[in-house]
């Protein structure tokens, strides 16, 4: 009588191995995406200054114009949100030789606690902007 033998073959990862290399990127995932949220909110802060240059640049062309800063937003020509909309815009403290232009976070922007509201302010003479940060500080660039 003859035996047959049985040769098992190991080419293959069995399911439990498959399992644990499914859980091991699953928690290497988990671990980068509160990184990558904290990145996207930065650089959304982007969004906020550009639209306050936007409003540095019509304020200096109504000056010039006419000769004052604009007081209202029809006057200047702009929408009061940022381009992307994460930012609503307001005009405060507007009058002939000086304005102050202020950035709120909207939407999912809202959760950078670091730079909820954004300033400019413009006279005559010199011209500022800063964050008004939340519990840590802001990246003004």
């Amino acid at each position: 009588m003859q035996r047959l033998s049985r040769t098992r073959c190991n080419s293959g990862m069995s399911l439990i191995e498959l399992l644990v290399v499914c859980a091991c990127v699953g928690i290497l995932t988990l671990g980068s995406l509160g990184g990558l949220q904290a990145w996207r909110l930065r650089s959304q802060r982007q969004d906020g200054w550009l639209a306050l240059q936007a409003v540095q640049r019509a304020q200096n062309d109504c000056r010039w114009r006419l000769g004052r800063y604009c007081t209202d937003w029809t006057e200047l020509g702009l929408a009061a949100t940022s381009p992307r909309g994460h930012f609503r815009l307001s005009l405060q403290d507007a009058a002939p030789g000086s304005y102050a232009a202020q950035a709120q976070a909207q939407g999912p922007q809202q959760q950078d606690s670091q730079c909820l509201l954004l300033r400019l302010h413009e006279d005559l003479w010199r011209s500022r902007r800063w964050a008004e940060p939340g519990p840590g500080a802001c990246d003004l660039a």
